[in-house]
């Protein structure tokens, strides 16, 4: 074939004809070359060259002649044209077997690289072995792996194009050979997907499975098929939390968790028998019989029974916790708690705070039906809703920086758990910003805020908290004139007669708690509190002395 005729074929007929000639090779492995690849590299150099031993040569060059010659012809044009030579080594002479030997080229190293790893994984899943260390081009190699859908596309019709009985059952067995394959790579694959299923071997499984060159969109789905039942299972929970985890303050949630079934239950108990109390339907903006205000004015007089069992009302317009609607709650408890004993999880407290809750959904509820506020009324709302809103967020925000306090501190490790137990919820809040109540120091212009007193508490864990009130302001405010970068501390001063009205924390040690807090409880709210044994406190003894421990 002449010069001209080489260069009127197109690239892509090159690629078929080369395609095919891969083919006709695989198809006759007793007629194959065999190949040694030899690096040969320079010190300064970081490419290798591989070398052909002259018999595989000749040997190869006597197989392509059988096959298709002029398919040899453009092989051997395109060979001499992109053809490597081997740098001269001192210990091979110029005169040496390694410039008698024919060379490969990067394009024809990358076919036979993808052939190779086609061959091993049709026949096992094991992971093929270290072709990645021949010398391939990584954009050679980038370009033929694009291009290795359409030749595989063409391959038959190069088969019947070129003629030759070589060609034809060459592809006759490379066509058995690939079925073989793929049914021995689907079978392959459904017994992995069934090891899948075990515990063990996860990890390699699914690596050969990646590493397998015939999956299809049919396998993989029967693998995921497969996989489903697995990955729908349930997780087991771990341990009793009752027990266990509460015995490690380190495992507190520091947010609110999922109601449980039992707690759910409870609810719906609770509202289905209050609706059966107030002898009411079950539409939710139902209110019958509400005591007028000249009733509840009475009962607040001594002058009126108030709520009774024959006669059970819900004053809603009033808050929960006021006197009227305080003796409607305890009449529920009472006969709650006798018809349901059968219930251990029901406990006082449990109910308590699920009626609570619900009449107070209930009383929003009223408030939006039955009495329309006005523009003033509303304002007025709106300003408590956002006053309510900062003062938590001042206390949340408290309680962070405390904990951060601490843990900068080796001295104050044991404080942490203090923190933590008592959570954001148990931070004393401080007076909201009222214009009346708020100063503005001259010399400093902060807002000075009035502490809530909690009376719950323990008189040590207050005098901690203002312990690191006060290190934490020394810190931002150091001696001399500069301070650190940030807002100023928010000046918190105690008041004797502002008290908290938030319920305590439950399940708290018993040290954690005042005495006299605790001396009058009743029966029903000691137990609802849940107080745990006494925990001592190591903190570092210059600490332990100023809080007088």
């Amino acid at each position: 074939m002449s010069e001209s005729d080489v260069a009127a074929l197109s690239r892509q007929e090159i690629l078929r004809r080369r395609a095919t000639h891969l083919r006709n090779r695989h198809a006759h492995p007793q007629e194959s070359m065999s190949d040694m690849l030899s690096p040969h590299s320079d010190s300064g150099a970081s490419d290798h060259r591989v070398a052909r031993r002259p018999s595989s040569l000749s040997s190869t060059s006597g197989v392509l002649g059988r096959h298709h010659s002029p398919s040899i012809e453009v092989e051997s044009r395109l060979s001499s044209e992109h053809e490597v030579t081997p740098h001269t080594h001192p210990s091979n002479p110029p005169n040496s077997h390694i410039h008698a030997v024919g060379t490969y080229t990067s394009r024809s190293l990358a076919l036979e690289h993808e052939q190779r790893q086609f061959e091993e994984a049709s026949h096992s899943f094991e992971e093929p072995s270290d072709i990645r260390s021949q010398p391939v081009d990584e954009d050679t190699e980038m370009d033929e792996r694009s291009l290795a859908d359409s030749d595989t596309e063409r391959g038959d019709e190069s088969r019947n194009g070129d003629g030759g009985s070589g060609g034809e059952s060459g592809g006759e067995s490379g066509d058995e050979s690939d079925d073989e394959s793929g049914s021995d790579d689907e079978d392959g694959l459904s017994r992995m997907a069934e090891d899948l299923t075990s515990e063990t071997g996860h990890l390699a499984i699914l690596e050969r499975i990646l590493l397998s060159g015939n999956r299809n969109e049919k396998i993989l789905k029967k693998i995921a098929k497969r996989l489903k039942p697995s990955d729908s299972q349930s997780r087991k929970r771990g341990g009793n939390t009752t027990s266990d985890v509460n015995k490690n303050w380190k495992n507190f949630k520091r947010r609110a968790a999922r109601r449980d079934r039992v707690t759910l239950d409870l609810q719906r108990t609770i509202r289905t028998y209050l609706q059966t109390l107030e002898n009411r339907s079950d539409v939710s903006n139902d209110f019958p019989d509400q005591p007028t205000k000249s009733e509840v004015r009475a009962f607040q007089k001594g002058r009126n029974s108030g709520p009774t069992e024959s006669r059970f009302r819900i004053h809603y317009d009033s808050p929960p916790c006021s006197p009227w609607n305080e003796k409607a709650r305890n009449i529920f408890h009472t006969l709650f708690l006798k018809d349901y004993s059968e219930e251990p999880e029901w406990t006082y407290q449990a109910v308590k705070t699920a009626l609570y809750s619900h009449i107070r959904s209930r009383r929003i509820l009223f408030r939006k039906l039955y009495r329309a506020l006005t523009p003033e009324e509303q304002a007025i709302q709106r300003a408590q809703e956002l006053k309510d809103t900062r003062r938590r967020t001042r206390r949340i925000n408290l309680w962070n920086l405390r904990i951060a306090h601490v843990q900068d501190h080796s001295g104050l490790a044991a404080a942490e758990e203090v923190l933590v137990r008592l959570g954001a919820q148990g931070m004393s809040s401080d007076e909201s910003e009222d214009d009346s109540r708020h100063l503005a120091l001259e010399h400093e212009k902060n807002p000075v805020y009035f502490i809530r007193r909690r009376t719950d508490r323990a008189e040590w864990i207050t005098r901690l908290m203002r312990l690191l009130d006060q290190m934490h302001r020394e810190q931002r405010y150091p001696a001399g004139f500069e301070r650190t970068r940030g807002g100023p501390p928010r000046q918190r001063h105690f008041s004797a007669t502002l008290t908290s009205k938030r319920r305590p924390v439950v399940g708290q040690p018993k040290n954690y708690y005042h005495p006299q807090f605790l001396a009058f409880l009743d029966e029903h709210e000691r137990a609802s509190l849940a107080v745990k044994p006494a925990r001592r406190l190591n903190l570092a003894q210059r600490y332990m002395d100023l809080l007088g421990l």
